[in-house]
């Protein structure tokens, strides 16, 4: 390439930046690798994108794969990412995000593993740390004493800000909490290491900024503590992404909210119990003392078998405020699992909680600024698919009648301020449901 090139150098640059945008796509990453091969400059530039987030999993040893024989093992994932960033000392330090996927692979495999020891070792300005597995859950305490104390001293690295783990037990709840620089926290299906529970660990020090628990009270329990609303932990909390399925659950999204009363924008509660209303939900919760929410979502599961269509701890938690709320963003999902082909009147026209959330939300005293409701419904029902493996054509009926009863829901909130409406219709195949004909 000539020195002065016949487009500007910023110009080119920004081409690059643009491919970088869409890393995740394979066209993108393969256009970025020949940057990376055409010159100097663009080399630095490409490879900034292409190190800069590193996920390590196992090719899944399933009919997906060409050759299953030819599958690559997280193992030789490990070793392989280790040989590139030996080979090119200025590659760990462009590396700020690592993720290793331990999904689909043999646990043993990385317990003892001494390249993932090395490459975390190698890896010294992360800015975010991942563990994801699902199924069946990584035990974290069988790791060799030496990768467990490299973790340690990265989760105190002033450089780390996000920690995410899914699916990890035995974990000691003292790694997380000495993350004293930490703002962004998400625990999914994360257990401590010691039963019986031991005394909790000093109060940490962090100031959280975003955080996610789903099942994952153990750890959770070393951050959030009665007694937290004097700490400074939560004092800077934005997002909150919680389950309410229980006892427990509630009473630390409470603590969680009354520590962050006055930084909280997002509250989030995909899992939502709708059983003993009102005692657990909305119980002792009370979204009114948010005084800086923005935007509230929540979702439901329901069943034929609850005997609820719509859940009422919904209505009690937007209705629960006294004092006006800057909430401007409000979304509901409702995934029914297992519909008859007939309920559709009941279920949008004849339920009498629609109402009642129509008066909450047009309530213009209580939410002056609501902007848009966005209402994803989801119906599950059963079926059998056609010769071409597609849905009968009584499907498409279906939907055409669910979208206009639907269309009716919530006219008070739609009038009250010009507030916009939105619902989103998914009818799905559902293995709960009773295979139906469709005519």
């Amino acid at each position: 390439m000539p020195e002065s090139p016949l487009l500007p150098w910023e110009l080119l640059d920004s081409f690059i930046d643009e491919l970088g945008s869409n890393i995740f796509e394979t066209s993108s990453r393969d256009a970025l690798r020949n940057c990376a091969l055409t010159c100097h400059r663009f080399h630095l530039r490409a490879d900034n994108y292409l190190f800069n987030e590193v996920i390590v999993k196992a090719s899944p040893r399933t009919t997906f794969v060409k050759r299953p024989d030819q599958a690559i093992g997280i193992g030789e994932r490990l070793q392989n990412f280790l040989s590139v960033l030996t080979a090119n000392d200025t590659l760990a330090p462009r590396v700020r995000s690592f993720t290793v996927d331990s999904s689909i692979e043999s646990h043993e495999t990385l317990y003892e593993n001494i390249h993932l020891l090395e490459i975390i070792c190698k890896l010294s300005s992360l800015y975010h740390f991942g563990w994801t597995n699902i199924g069946v859950p990584f035990k974290w305490s069988l790791l060799s004493n030496d990768i467990r104390a490299a973790f340690d001293n990265l989760f105190v690295s002033p450089s780390l800000r996000s920690l995410s783990f899914e699916g990890v037990t035995h974990m000691r709840r003292l790694s997380v909490v000495r993350c004293d620089q930490l703002e962004h926290l998400r625990l999914v299906n994360v257990s401590d290491t010691i039963f019986p529970r031991p005394p909790p660990p000093p109060y940490p020090n962090m100031r959280v900024k975003s955080l996610v628990n789903f099942n994952s009270l153990d750890m959770y329990n070393a951050i959030i503590h009665e007694e937290a609303i004097e700490r400074p932990c939560l004092s800077f909390l934005r997002d909150l992404h919680v389950w309410m399925n229980n006892e427990n659950q509630v009473r630390r999204s409470r603590t969680a909210m009354k520590a962050a009363s006055k930084t909280l924008e997002l509250l989030d509660i995909p899992e939502l119990s709708h059983f003993r209303y009102p005692r657990l939900i909305p119980g002792p919760i009370n979204i009114g003392i948010l005084t800086n929410l923005r935007t509230i979502k929540m979702g439901c599961r329901l069943t034929t078998l609850d005997g609820v269509i719509f859940p009422r701890g919904i209505c009690g938690l937007l209705g629960a405020p006294s004092e006006p709320m800057l909430v401007e963003n409000i979304h509901i999902q409702l995934d029914w699992i297992d519909c008859r082909v007939g309920s559709e009147q009941a279920r949008f026209v004849d339920e009498p909680t629609w109402g009642e959330l129509d008066e909450i939300l047009s309530d213009v005293f209580k939410y002056p600024v609501l902007k848009v409701v966005y209402m994803t419904l989801k119906l599950g029902y059963g079926w059998c698919l056609t010769e071409g493996n597609q849905p009968p054509s009584g499907v498409v009926q279906l939907k055409d009648k669910v979208q206009r009863l639907a269309s009716g829901l919530l006219p008070k909130t739609q009038k009250a301020r010009n507030t916009e409406v939105s619902i989103q219709l998914l009818l799905y195949k559902s293995l709960y449901a009773i295979e139906e004909i469709f005519a």
